[in-house]
Formats: C-alpha cells, sequence, structure tokens
C-alpha cells in the first residue's frame, strides 16, 4: 500500500500535498521528478532514496501514465532530452511495502534508462539489458507470426 498523507509531518506533509493536488481534480498537471535525485560514478542512474517508488506509486495513484524522460549530454557537449512512452508502474499488491518501493522505483528507473547511451545505465544495466532483449524477442515472434485470418 502506497503510504498515507497522515505519515508525513511538517513541512514534507505540507509539499506533498500540494504536489499530490496537481495529480488530481478534473484537470490534473504535469509533475516532473527526478527519482534518484542524484546522479551515481561516472553520471550514471543510481538507486533512488528509500520512498521514492512508493511516492511515485501514490502520485500517479494506478490512473496517471508516467512519462520517461533520459537527459545526458552528447559527445558534442550538446543537452539531449529523449522522451520514452508513458507507462504506468505495474507492482503486484502482495509485496511488502519495501518491495513495492522497491520494485516501482526499479521500473521507472529502467524506464527512463531505455532512453540514455549505455554508459550511464549504472545499476540497471541488466534489468535494461534484459528488457531490451524481451522486448526484441517479442517483436520477432510478432513478426514471424503468420497473418491472422478472419
Amino acid at each position: 500500500m502506497p503510504p498515507v498523507i497522515e505519515e508525513y509531518k511538517g513541512t514534507a506533509a505540507v509539499y506533498l500535498k500540494k504536489i499530490l493536488a496537481l495529480t488530481r481534480g478534473d484537470h490534473p498537471q504535469l509533475v516532473g521528478l527526478s527519482p534518484e535525485g542524484r546522479t551515481g560514478p561516472n553520471a550514471t542512474l543510481c538507486q533512488p532514496p528509500t520512498g521514492a517508488g512508493l511516492f511515485l506509486e501514490l502520485l500517479a495513484h494506478n490512473q496517471i501514465p508516467l512519462l520517461p524522460v533520459g537527459f545526458f549530454q552528447d559527445d558534442e557537449n550538446a543537452m539531449v532530452a529523449n522522451f520514452g512512452k508513458p507507462f504506468k508502474l505495474n507492482v503486484a499488491r502482495h509485496l511488502t511495502r519495501e518491495q513495492r518501493d522497491g520494485e516501482a522505483s526499479r521500473q521507472a528507473m529502467v524506464e527512463i534508462g531505455k532512453l540514455l547511451p549505455e554508459k550511464m545505465w549504472g545499476e540497471y544495466t541488466e534489468d535494461i539489458r534484459r528488457t531490451r532483449e524481451s522486448v526484441k524477442s517479442q517483436n520477432e515472434k510478432s513478426i514471424d507470426a503468420p497473418p491472422k485470418r478472419m
């Protein structure tokens, strides 16, 4: 279960309520954030702080898709912003709170990582490779499949 507002105290609660209010109501607004809040060694992806995955779940509340964006500086020192396809977190409800947090963070970071050069994948390298191989395999199967008759 994502965290409930009452769990947050003080100044953090005020800001959390303001951010969540942006994603609710008749006209939800786009909120941009960097789940990891920092970069790892050599500007690579690193694990977000504890609670970031639960916050993403709370923010999206199973209704709002997340739009991954990979920002990086290319070899010619130009800033690049690669936008991915919107996606929804798919975290099993039976997991513990800690597991849910980790899985939601992992899913978000893998989607962001797919938009970055491989040298920036950091600790998500294996997850990103597995995801890309899975997509490639699915694409090959759909190409090899005989056409469906109506």
